[in-house]
């Protein structure tokens, strides 16, 4: 059975978004932002010209969405830097993140009771083949109209305490590492397992947000299982936990399908900022670069 999404962390994001976004547009760019209509929105391929998204981790996990068209695109920037430009350059690029961050800053700081972190803003592409919100969110989607032209606006969130991350490592000390520094980021749904025919079985029967994994597995070297992972499409994050010298030698071609590594011993710190930084990655983001590595090096 699906999990139904529950729209009500999103709902709770809403006043605060709206108010942020109308601050930025009036303080930056001199205009205020007239809203049109809102609506749920599956939210997959709904992107126009230019798209910047910025996650957010604390008690909530999620993201918010700016999608521009290209001549609204331009004239932010226009205003902005008092810059003529009319492609969509790394200049636009950088624009639109900078937006980004400061709406989800400020989004931010009107739900402080949520003890949030924001993410780094990124550019998404019209292509990518997962929407950047988490697993069960419902996001939202407003639509804008300025004097400087048309955009839209989502956010979608879910509870943090229903993101679940599994962890596959035969060694306690480091289950309970790993399960401490999600808990103090509020993440408490937490699996584990010591064989890679287990976690096999385990993301193939259920929802899965970040997986963290030793390179050798009693069972399985665990670059050879991010690669198995990778050919059943699984798309969600994994980061390989190598031992020291790894990061001083080339590693392996199917390990490059992993999205990140962590060596070991592990720290408090490390971890947290490990699991922070890809639970608030615009899941869009890292799709688009395990897809290109997946179509170079994965058999068809």
């Amino acid at each position: 059975m699906s999990e139904k999404p529950d729209p009500s962390f999103t709902a709770q994001f809403l006043p605060a978004l709206w108010e942020a976004s109308r601050d930025a547009f009036e303080v930056m760019l001199g205009c205020a932002p007239l809203r049109h209509h809102a609506d749920y929105v599956e939210a997959t391929r709904d992107y126009q010209d230019v798209t910047s998204v910025i996650g957010l981790t604390g008690e909530a996990t999620g993201a918010i969405r700016l999608s521009f068209p290209r001549q609204t695109a331009c004239a932010v920037v226009e205003r902005l830097l008092d810059l003529p430009t009319e492609e969509i350059d790394d200049l636009v690029r950088d624009s639109m993140c900078e937006l980004a961050n400061i709406i989800g800053g400020g989004t931010k700081d009107k739900m402080r009771s949520l003890n949030l972190k924001l993410g780094l803003p990124r550019i998404v592409q019209q292509d990518s083949p997962l929407k950047e919100f988490p697993r069960s969110a419902r996001p939202k989607q407003f639509s804008f109209q300025t004097e400087l032209g048309p955009l839209t606006l989502a956010c979608g969130f879910v509870s943090s305490a229903s993101l679940r991350i599994l962890v596959v490592d035969p060694d306690r000390e480091v289950q309970e590492a790993i399960g401490d520094a999600s808990a103090r980021l509020g993440f408490t749904d937490l699996w584990t397992c010591e064989r890679g025919t287990q976690a096999l079985e385990l993301v193939q029967s259920h929802p899965v947000d970040l997986v963290l994994m030793r390179e050798e597995l009693p069972d399985w070297p665990g670059g050879e299982l991010v690669w198995e992972m990778r050919k059943m499409h699984h798309q969600f994050p994994i980061v390989m936990l190598t031992e020291p010298q790894t990061n001083c030698t080339p590693l392996p071609v199917e390990y490059l399908v992993a999205s990140d590594h962590l060596a070991l011993p592990l720290s408090p710190g490390s971890l947290q900022q490990m699991i922070n930084k890809w639970m608030s990655y615009p899941l869009s983001h890292h799709c688009t670069i395990l897809n290109k590595t997946s179509q170079e090096l994965l058999p068809v």
